[in-house]
């Protein structure tokens, strides 16, 4: 854990539970390096971020999340989070590591947002642990992305190549072209971020979403739901957000002037989006 300027610390584990959307993880369980921030009196907010990134791509969005105690945790190979023993991953062995992270923190109940693979990781927490989630928001991301064989292509990929062919085109489907153009502070630590990201980790996120499928569970959620999609994100478009929110009976907000990285890009509508939810559920 990395509470603002305290080193980070790992702790090994047992595996901890089965799950319903995924096969049996056989692995020992991984504690993830996660930044805290916030008073420990103050309601959990777990944040995950997208594949390729680290707890940072939340920094412009912190400011409006001030009621909050906010744990933010780093994928396998992402950030200071180390990378899985084996080969290959799954859903189960990142998502029983979201939960044996923060039993290590102390933090049982807690409200779960993400963006990208960071969403579909909280649907799945939320879908497997529904009695530790106060709440969930997704955002720019839905319950399954298939075909899964092009996730296996490029995990193969990047294992042989790196991240770096992949950074300009994964840029172009993040930001708009006006966004890039500002080279503001904020996207040239996007891209620092990603081409720091270890390629086995990367190429494990790869599998887990190939290996990722909440469809058949939805009616299982039993927790307030949010869905928060773009302007310009071609990943979750306005009706697969629409058809999303009835499915998980989620309030939906909308988010102007962004593509897919939308809390980097426009951090000042999903930080007031997360907020205005999160205070509702707080009432």
């Amino acid at each position: 854990m990395t509470d603002e300027g305290a080193p980070s610390t790992k702790i090994a584990s047992k595996a901890a539970c089965l799950a319903t959307t995924a096969k049996l993880s056989y692995i020992e369980n991984m504690i993830l390096n996660t930044v805290v921030t916030g008073s420990e009196n103050a309601p959990a907010l777990v944040l995950g971020s997208s594949l390729g990134q680290d707890a940072h791509m939340w920094d412009e969005v912190l400011p409006y999340l001030d009621d909050f105690r906010v744990i933010r945790y780093e994928f396998f190979g992402h950030g200071k989070s180390d990378v899985l023993p084996q080969k290959m991953a799954r859903t189960a062995d990142l998502g029983n590591s979201i939960i044996e992270t923060l039993d290590q923190l102390g933090i049982n109940k807690f409200h779960i947002a993400g963006l990208s693979l960071g969403a579909m990781m909280a649907l799945w927490v939320s879908i497997n642990y529904p009695q530790r989630v106060r709440s969930l928001t997704m955002m720019c991301a839905g319950s399954a992305i298939r075909p899964s064989a092009p996730w296996h292509e490029k995990a193969a990929q990047v294992r042989a190549g790196g991240t770096a062919p992949l950074v300009q085109g994964t840029m172009e489907r993040w930001f708009t072209p006006e966004f890039i153009g500002q080279n503001s502070p904020a996207y040239q630590r996007t891209v620092a971020a990603f081409e720091n990201t270890n390629a086995l980790g990367y190429a494990q996120c790869c599998e887990v979403i190939a290996d990722l499928d909440c469809r058949p569970h939805l009616q299982d959620l039993q927790v307030p739901a949010a869905i928060v999609h773009a302007e310009y994100d071609g990943t979750l478009p306005p009706a697969a957000a629409a058809e999303l929110a009835t499915q998980l009976h989620a309030r939906t907000y909308f988010v102007p002037g962004a593509a897919h990285l939308a809390a980097v890009e426009q951090p000042q509508a999903v930080g007031e989006a997360l907020a205005n939810f999160l205070g509702e559920g707080e009432k």
